[in-house]
């Protein structure tokens, strides 16, 4: 597992975060999150770290366009557009497929994994090693990253609390909201 650490660092984790964040290497417009074929949170956390680590002015473009041979990532039929559907575009983050034509500005760089390696596969028990202000520190950032890219689309916000008030005239509660709805 330790061998594995340090190659995911070194040879993953440490190019990307160069390529992203180094002042004197890139200048991009964007970057494209295209999705991998593993599940739907696998996935977001890709964005999410896009949108943390990429350049505050250029926007995160996603490409979750199924293409119908997927193993894992198979949410809606062939050509689905899953981001368009679930968040609204924003000047810091929107869906290729909503841009006229696809086209994209450039620069743009394309990034077809994660990024963060203390939430890969195999080291994310890492995260848990962490000091606790390390980690509240993480959650903060994420937090603040993600509050000014990502929108849910109205129709899923209508319908998620839609939900929550039912659970709330029953006596239930969503995680984190208290019994009751109060």
């Amino acid at each position: 597992l330790g061998a594995y650490a340090c190659r995911a660092v070194v040879g993953t984790m440490v190019p990307k975060m160069m390529e992203l964040c180094h002042p004197d290497w890139s200048v991009y417009r964007g970057v494209v999150a295209r999705y991998h074929d593993n599940g739907l949170f696998a996935n977001v956390l890709q964005v999410f770290d896009l949108l943390l680590l990429s350049r505050p002015d250029a926007t995160v473009f996603v490409d979750w366009r199924r293409q119908g041979s997927e193993g894992h990532f198979q949410y809606g039929p062939p050509e689905f557009d899953l981001w368009a559907h679930l968040f609204e575009g924003s000047d810091r983050c929107q869906s290729v497929g909503s841009r006229p034509g696809g086209e994209l500005p450039s620069p743009v760089i394309e990034m077809s994994s994660r990024i963060n390696c203390v939430f890969m596969n195999m080291l994310r028990g890492f995260v848990w090693t962490l000091p606790a202000h390390d980690l509240a520190a993480l959650r903060s950032a994420y937090a603040a990253a993600t509050a000014r890219g990502l929108r849910p689309a109205p129709r899923l916000s209508a319908r998620a609390d839609e939900i929550c008030d039912r659970w709330a005239a029953s006596g239930g509660a969503a995680a984190g909201g208290a019994p009751g709805g109060g």
